[in-house]
C-alpha cells in the first residue's frame, strides 16, 4: 500500500467581513479525492497586497513546509497565496489550486 502524499492548505480572504471556511472545505474534498493527506490548514483574513513580512499565516507556511519537507501546497486559486509568497518557496514545491 503506498503512502499518502502529505499536503498543506493556504486559504485566504482579503476582507475582515469574508469568510474562508468554504476554501478549507472544498479544499480537503479535493485532496481526499486525490489521496493527500492534509497535515496543515494555514488560514488568513488579509489583504494579498499586505507584505509577507507582515503576514504570519504566510510566514508560518513557509516555515512549516520547509521543515516538513512538503511537496505540495494546496489553495482555492493562485491569488490566495499573494503577490510575492512564491519566490519564499524552495523549489520542487507544486501549488495546486482548485
Amino acid at each position: 500500500m503506498s503512502t499518502m502524499e502529505k499536503v498543506a492548505i493556504q486559504a485566504r480572504v482579503s476582507t475582515q467581513g469574508q469568510d474562508y471556511e468554504r476554501q478549507v472545505v472544498e479544499l480537503t474534498d479535493s485532496c481526499q479525492r486525490m489521496n493527500w493527506e492534509v497535515v496543515k490548514v494555514f488560514a488568513n483574513k488579509v489583504s494579498g497586497a499586505t507584505r509577507n513580512a507582515d503576514r504570519e499565516e504566510i510566514t508560518a507556511l513557509v516555515k512549516y513546509v520547509k521543515e516538513h519537507r512538503l511537496n505540495r501546497v494546496v489553495c482555492f486559486e493562485i491569488s490566495r497565496l499573494g503577490r510575492n509568497t512564491l519566490v519564499e518557496f524552495d523549489e520542487g514545491v507544486s501549488f495546486n489550486y482548485k
